[in-house]
């Protein structure tokens, strides 16, 4: 494949162009490549600014063992206005084998052994991180899951190099044909992203569920808690929990409908969403959702002030409609 993209404004100009394949080189293996090139030009300056992003790796893939092997090099002034970049300025190479055993026993059905291992230079300090983790993922009767990790692993930033290494516990489970729970708990270092970084530990831990009670009913509920605390002095610096619920009703095969209410114990902020979906065939499609954004604040006396009740302050309503023709 080949791609090329241009976009011009008053506040700049850029362009991207590139391309990327798969080549399968037996039957259980294979090689995916990518070569990207930006240029970019801020407004009213007369130089551009020129980029790469290339990627190459390896993949080996059999019922008995799993082999991945890959490259990457982003350079710093690579941008794509057009997509979605995280980080820029990085080269890295990463490896995982994972072997897969299939026990003769009751309770356990397929264990996969994991060891993965990458190193990452950041470019702009020429400093080095790693992300070095020793797993594994045990598939038991009645369609359960569950995967223990441990990792040791440091990240470069704002020109520092901070530890974030931790292990996790997954558990995932198809308890009836009608019901599926997850979760997860995550403990281990972390970094304070603001202008003077610095060390800190923290917990996160994750938990839903997925009830459908017929073909056409769906509820899905999710449970989100996460804290941090600074390693010098163990100080609490925050907790933060998101609780998550969406119902969806599928009244035939082209019309459902969708509500979401999501509520953010940080922000003190709950959310709701609406919609009515009616698709006829993939690109010929409309919609109307409305939403709203509540609030735990109010504004008195020149300052803003817990509240005791939830209070409007966004409200939207949109309408889509579009239109496929074949050719």
């Amino acid at each position: 494949g080949a791609r090329y993209t241009c976009r011009e404004s008053g506040v700049g100009a850029h362009q991207g162009a590139g391309a990327d394949g798969q080549l399968r080189l037996t039957k259980s293996s294979q090689l995916a490549f990518h070569a990207l090139g930006s240029w970019t030009r801020a407004g009213g300056e007369p130089d551009t600014d020129a980029g790469l992003a290339l990627g190459a790796g390896y993949l080996y893939d059999t019922r008995d063992l799993g082999i991945n092997i890959s490259f990457y090099d982003i350079s710093t002034d690579f941008q794509t206005d057009a997509g979605y970049l995280t980080r820029q300025g990085v080269a890295g190479l990463a490896a995982s084998v994972s072997p897969r055993l299939y026990p003769k026993s009751g309770l356990l059905r397929k264990i996969t052994p994991n060891l993965s291992a990458a190193v990452v230079k950041d470019l702009p300090s020429g400093l080095y991180e790693t992300d070095d983790a020793l797993g594994v993922t045990l598939l038991l009767a009645g369609n359960t899951t569950v995967q223990l990790l441990g990792r040791y692993a440091t990240e470069i930033f704002l020109g520092r190099r901070f530890d974030t290494s931790g292990g996790l516990i997954q558990a995932l489970s198809y308890v009836t044909k009608k019901l599926y729970l997850r979760g997860l708990y995550f403990r281990g270092d972390s970094i304070r992203y603001i202008a003077d970084p610095y060390q800190g530990y923290g917990n996160r831990l994750m938990g839903g569920l997925t009830y459908k009670p017929s073909e056409k009913l769906d509820l899905t509920a999710s449970l989100t808690y996460s804290d941090f605390f600074r390693k010098e002095t163990g100080d609490k610096e925050y907790d933060s929990a998101i609780g998550r619920g969406r119902l969806t009703y599928q009244a035939n095969k082209f019309l459902f409908f969708r509500g979401v209410v999501e509520y953010n114990a940080f922000r003190r902020e709950m959310l709701t969403d609406l919609l009515a979906s009616f698709t006829y065939i993939p690109g010929t499609v409309i919609q109307l959702g409305y939403g709203s954004i509540f609030d735990r604040t109010e504004w008195v006396d020149g300052e803003y002030r817990d509240s005791g009740r939830f209070l409007g302050m966004k409200h939207g309503l949109f309408f889509k409609a579009s239109y496929l023709w074949r050719l």
